[in-house]
């Protein structure tokens, strides 16, 4: 990866303005879906972060994706999670967590998960971000990329 104190004015501007603009429309989505609250789109993304985690032992690398199941066996490999270890995770106060977690329960993102031992998401929820979420990120954020690449030399994507 090339250091950025090798980066010209120009190429910072050009990686500014086009990261910029996908954050943007990135964030809008989330507020328009969210009603306008973005702590409440936080708060479900830590959940759903957390919910994966028995299912992904090394997420970043990609190596323990689960070969595709179906939504049933989605769900019930999800592991449960509190308002404790959301606001752990996100710094939040832990009473922000259980108004958030109230709130998403209400709209029917996340339920009760059995025996009362946390949250999980909701087969909608898993839905949206399967079929609608991530599908228009991916293709926003390749698009990204290709405008990064007409603009920028090659010594950024070595």
């Amino acid at each position: 990866m090339t250091d950025f104190g090798t980066a010209s004015e120009p190429e910072l501007a050009v990686m500014a303005t086009v990261i910029g603009e996908y954050w943007i429309r990135h964030t809008r989505r989330k507020w328009e879906c969210f009603e306008g609250d973005l702590t409440m789109a936080y708060v479900l993304g830590e959940i759903g972060a957390y919910n994966f985690s028995r299912m992904l032992k090394a997420p970043a690398s990609g190596d323990d994706l689960p070969a595709p199941i179906g939504e049933a066996q989605w769900c019930e490999q999800l592991k449960p999670c509190n308002a404790y270890s959301i606001a752990e995770a996100t710094g939040m106060p832990r009473e922000t967590v259980r108004r958030k977690i109230l709130r998403l329960e209400e709209l029917g993102w996340i339920r009760r998960a059995p025996e009362g031992s946390g949250v999980l998401i909701t087969p909608r929820c898993l839905r949206y971000v399967c079929e609608e979420m991530y599908p228009q990120a991916f293709f926003e954020v390749m698009e990204t990329y290709r405008h990064l690449r007409r603009r920028l030399p090659d010594k950024w994507f070595g």
